[in-house]
């Protein structure tokens, strides 16, 4: 039996292209930037569903295996960036 996935996040496909061989099947797939989705579309041969994470129902996801996220993290700022980006916003009593 092979096991399923779920890919929130999509991006281009190169998560979806990993957990194919690693032995997955990849079952839905969300992405909410239109390109992003075509090149998706491109690189894995099936259709995307063009939702952003927010709006995706539970409910509506298939059962699989697998749910796995392809994670957008903005890096955090060090004490001297934070402070450059307050200064710059006129908040000069950054402590």
């Amino acid at each position: 039996m092979q096991l399923t996935a779920v890919v929130l996040n999509a991006g281009l496909g190169e998560l979806s292209i990993g957990l194919e061989q690693s032995g997955f099947k990849i079952t839905a797939a969300y992405e909410s930037d239109e390109k992003a989705r075509s090149i998706y579309e491109l690189n894995m041969n099936m259709v995307i569903e063009p939702l952003p994470l927010e709006e995706i129902d539970a409910k509506s996801v298939p059962e699989a295996d697998l749910l796995a996220a392809h994670l957008h993290i903005v890096p955090a700022l060090s004490t001297a960036d934070a402070f450059r980006v307050q200064k710059a916003q006129g908040k000069e009593n950054f402590k």
